[in-house]
């Protein structure tokens, strides 16, 4: 009950490719603006820490939701399960909380998202090699569609559903209604779309794909 019906698994999924995208910003930023030490610097065992890295921020950062949730045995089967506020915690700790992973899970890594696309196509923009000739003009506005395309689909499928949850922590809202569930829906198209977009404005991953 705890673990299925709090969504615990499906956020904590969402949470990763959250980060991926913050980590993909942050590699693209670097290779931009540091190309020779990019090779040195993205090696697989950074690769893997990385990836260690966002699982278990995905995980620390969802790991709340199991306590947010009671069991009713007296009731129907369907019924069961509630999602509700945390009785093991005070309501203050609660507001605390709840806006801390706001910051974590979503403003922050969209905000670092954008800084570093900004700084990405400023160096674009100014390098002469990219701004001399079609390929080098292709590369940017691709690279700049993508990036743009993966950040707006982040703060649009995510944005209802963390700004949701951190009213009803404050008393805004309540929970298990038909808004809020369709918020849940709107965040996960995000791990849905990201595939999509990428392999629609880069040839690299289209190649993966096959």
């Amino acid at each position: 009950c705890r673990l299925i019906r709090s969504h615990f698994f499906v956020f904590t999924f969402s949470g990763v490719s959250i980060y991926i995208i913050l980590a993909l910003a942050v590699e693209r930023w670097y290779a931009v603006t540091r190309p020779l030490q990019y090779r040195a610097t993205f090696h697989h065992r950074r690769i893997i820490m990385e990836a260690l890295g966002i699982w278990s921020a995905a995980v620390l950062t969802n790991i709340i939701l199991l306590f947010e949730l009671e069991f009713h045995p007296q009731r129907e089967p369907a019924n069961r399960c509630e999602i509700t506020a945390n009785r093991f915690t005070s309501i203050p700790f609660r507001q605390f909380l709840a806006f801390s992973l706001f910051l974590l899970k979503f403003l922050t890594p969209l905000l670092v998202t954008c800084v570093l696309y900004v700084k990405i196509f400023r160096e674009t923009g100014r390098s002469r090699v990219l701004s001399r000739g079609h390929e080098g003009y292709g590369t940017r506005i691709a690279l700049s569609r993508m990036g743009a395309a993966s950040t707006i689909a982040l703060a649009v499928c995510w944005c209802p559903n963390q700004v949701y949850y951190a009213l009803y922590n404050f008393g805004a809202w309540e929970l298990n209604n038909n808004v809020h569930y369709w918020t849940i829906v709107a965040a996960m198209l995000n791990s849905c779309l990201n595939p999509m977009i990428f392999a629609f404005h880069s040839e690299q991953y289209r190649e993966g794909f096959k």
